[in-house]
């Protein structure tokens, strides 16, 4: 997966991000889905399945993830045939205060909050977003303020990619639509923002409009092209 190439001055600067980043709901899973999280369980329960290949598979990755990255292994509770998904308080989860903006590393920023994140991506041609936040006031003060706070100007919000299509990630894009003229990407995800969605509740944005459709190989600049490699 390509996100950075080495700059004359050995610093890194994004230039192209590979579409390999929308491919599939568990590569978007690792990016922080902190709200498909909350949606699978929490505290996390090794699944008790009927299938001893996926009880397996489940206690390979909590080996493997170790004390790190329990709380994505919340995920393997769909598996259980007899699971009931809780409905977390995604009020109260909005409520809990934005930890402050930062920089990552080199050209790579959080802008998000404690329950869903936000990242930035600075550009020679723009700023590229991953996802958007729960809704437009949000997209405002916590991705928008964030951006000032930071030194980046919210107008080069050039691009925002849509991991995937729940609400606490495109439920802010519209919010740049209409005030800096971004463009949206995303892949399959498109057609279930259009029709039915998987989770919905008023706390979040209406869905984007379909803008930029990807698949596997293609790669996403901050200008206004796309390119198949």
């Amino acid at each position: 997966m390509k996100l950075f190439q080495r700059s004359a001055v050995s610093l890194f600067r994004a230039e192209e991000i590979s579409a390999e980043l929308m491919k599939g709901r568990p590569a978007l899973l690792k990016m922080g889905c902190a709200c498909c999280v909350a949606l699978a369980a929490s505290p996390y329960a090794l699944a008790q399945t009927s299938s001893p290949d996926v009880a397996q598979h489940l206690a390979a990755a909590k080996e493997a993830a170790g004390s790190d990255l329990g709380a994505y292994l919340a995920l393997g509770r769909s598996a259980d045939p007899n699971f009931n998904q809780p409905v977390p308080d995604l009020e109260a989860l909005m409520k809990v205060p934005a930890p402050p903006p930062g920089r990552a590393f080199h050209n790579f920023y959080f802008v998000g909050s404690k329950w869903v994140s936000t990242w930035a991506i600075t550009t020679s041609d723009g700023i590229i977003l991953i996802d958007a936040m729960d809704n437009e006031e949000e997209a405002e003060r916590i991705v928008e303020g964030g951006l000032k706070t930071l030194g980046l100007d919210p107008a080069r919000v050039k691009t925002i990619i849509v991991t995937h299509g729940h609400g606490d990630h495109y439920g802010g894009a519209n919010y740049f639509v209409q005030k800096y003229k971004s463009r949206i990407v995303s892949d399959i995800d498109w057609t279930m923002m259009e029709t039915k969605l998987e989770f919905d509740t008023p706390l979040w944005g209406r869905p984007p409009k379909r803008d930029v459709s990807v698949v596997d190989g293609d790669k996403v600049t901050s200008a206004r092209r796309r390119s198949t490699s």
